[in-house]
């Protein structure tokens, strides 16, 4: 698996022209996010501290049933905050099986925490191919699409989620993208980063310590 430098990163959330993938493999995607560079991890937190930041924002998207949703549906909970897309190969898959064994780890806490998966390809990922897909991981995760990419892409600059198309053979494509997760406090605002990779056992300790 290629990555995207971090400074390049950094570029692809700000929108700048020069911003290109540097991946040449068609096959995978290259993950990096500009929020790594935002804040450092600290004491209390495996991942990084990013509630003075003021990333993120409200968002109004369909799930997979076909339903509106908005961050106040998930108010009085912690969120996990993924974004990804169905057809990825790797991480996208490798980051939701985490977040299943997550659940597991946290027991009767796993109540108070709401893992949502977010498209960054709604072209492709309708509700229902994301009903199809979530559940597979665990039944209690919601997944979240927009109409297209046009619809998305509000979403993906207030979250600083970074996404290019890169074409394949016979007219499909993959897709790069920022691969980390945020954490959500119960009134939807953004606390933490975790990067792509965070072990299950360390999102389960801060999400635990958020809980407290």
């Amino acid at each position: 698996m290629k990555y995207v430098s971090l400074g390049l990163a950094v570029l692809c959330a700000m929108g700048l022209s020069a911003c290109q993938p540097s991946s040449t493999d068609h096959k995978t995607a290259a993950h990096a996010s500009a929020a790594t560079n935002i804040a450092k991890a600290t004491p209390d937190f495996h991942g990084s501290d990013i509630s003075a930041e003021g990333i993120g924002g409200d968002f109004s998207l369909t799930n997979q049933d076909g339903k509106t949703m908005t961050l106040a549906d998930f108010k009085g909970k912690l969120v996990v905050l993924s974004f990804g897309y169905t057809r990825c190969p790797d991480v996208c898959p490798t980051t939701l099986l985490d977040l299943a064994q997550v659940m597991t780890l946290l027991g009767d806490d796993a109540k108070k925490v709401q893992v949502v998966f977010v498209s960054v390809d709604p072209t492709r990922d309708t509700p229902a191919i994301l009903k199809d897909y979530v559940p597979l991981f665990n039944d209690q995760f919601i997944g979240l699409t927009a109409k297209d990419d046009a619809a998305m892409a509000p979403v993906l600059k207030t979250w600083k989620i970074a996404m290019s198309k890169v074409p394949v053979k016979d007219g499909h494509y993959s897709v790069d993208h920022s691969a980390g997760m945020y954490v959500l406090d119960a009134n939807g605002k953004a606390k933490l980063y975790l990067p792509y990779a965070t072990k299950p056992e360390q999102i389960t300790a801060d999400l635990k310590a958020l809980l407290k």
